[in-house]
C-alpha cells in the first residue's frame, strides 16, 4: 500500500483518540498486537478499544497528535504528543483524579499489513505524566 495511505492511517489515529472508537478498524488490522512499554499487550481489536475507552474515561479531552513520521516499506515509526486532563480514576489509569492537565510525548514502531497496523510497540514519557500529575516528585529518587 501506499505512504500515503499509511499517512492516513496514522491521521485518523488522531480521532480516535478524541473518542470516534470506531475509527480503530480503519487504522489496525483486526488481530493487530499493541505492546504498550513497559505495560501490557493487547491483542486484537477489542482489546485495544477497551485500552483507548479506558484512558479516554481518566482523561476525557485526550488529544493525541503524530508529530513525526518515518515510513520504510512495511515498517514505520512516529513520534506523537499526547495531552489531556484527569478527570477519573479508572482500573487502566488508577490514580485518584487530580484535575490537572498534562502533555507528554512517546513514539512508537510499527510494522504494516497493507494500509494498517498490525504489529506496534509504543514508549510514552510514563515517568514524566506521573509527575505532573503528582504521583511522583520531580528529582526525588526514589519515590517517596
Amino acid at each position: 500500500m501506499s505512504e500515503e495511505s499509511k499517512r492516513r492511517a496514522l491521521k485518523k489515529l488522531e480521532e480516535v483518540y478524541k473518542g470516534k472508537l470506531d475509527a480503530l478498524k480503519e487504522v489496525y488490522t483486526a488481530d493487530c498486537v499493541v505492546h504498550r512499554e513497559p505495560g501490557p499487550v493487547y491483542k486484537g481489536l477489542e482489546a485495544l478499544k477497551k485500552a483507548i475507552a479506558e484512558w479516554r474515561k481518566a482523561f476525557p479531552d485526550t488529544q493525541m497528535t503524530v508529530d513525526e513520521l518515518i515510513l520504510v516499506g512495511d515498517k514505520g515509526a512516529a513520534l506523537f504528543t499526547i495531552q489531556g486532563t484527569h478527570k477519573e480514576q479508572t482500573g487502566g489509569f488508577p490514580f485518584p483524579p487530580t484535575g490537572k492537565k498534562v502533555k507528554f510525548r512517546g513514539a512508537s514502531i510499527l510494522r504494516f499489513k497493507g494500509d494498517k497496523i498490525a504489529d506496534e510497540i509504543s514508549f510514552g514519557d510514563n515517568l514524566g505524566l506521573l509527575q505532573q500529575l503528582g504521583v511522583i516528585q520531580r528529582g526525588v529518587f526514589p519515590p517517596t
